[in-house]
């Protein structure tokens, strides 16, 4: 269960931060939103960095509560007015959270083969 919880968990992140330019929905031309992300277990947050999830990740336990954000002045703004700020993509967070039913299935069949 522990495996599947932090490997679903690391591929809903890593749709989350997908550029566009890759097909996903982040908007990425410095990569500053990117770098913004923090997280945290239990409500205590680490430092914000492209990759600090890894540790919460690695951290995770059944029944902990995972908390994930990006920190940058326009995240927010970014995230819900795609259509305002130009460079397509928007509302990372949200597409990427409704693939988690899908993509712990696909996570729990690799764990099965």
């Amino acid at each position: 269960m522990r495996g599947i919880m932090r490997e679903a968990t690391q591929e809903v992140i890593t749709e989350a931060q997908k550029p566009v330019t890759r097909g996903g929905n982040m908007p990425v031309d410095t990569g500053n939103l990117r770098n913004t992300l923090a997280s945290g277990l239990n409500g205590l947050f680490g430092a914000p960095a492209d990759d600090s999830y890894v540790l919460t990740i690695a951290g995770m336990q059944p029944g902990d509560t995972a908390q994930f954000g990006w920190s940058s002045d326009y995240a927010r703004a970014r995230h819900y007015k795609p259509d305002s700020f130009g460079q397509g993509g928007g509302m990372w967070r949200d597409k990427a959270a409704k693939q988690w039913d899908t993509i712990v299935d696909r996570v729990a069949k690799r764990f099965s083969e």
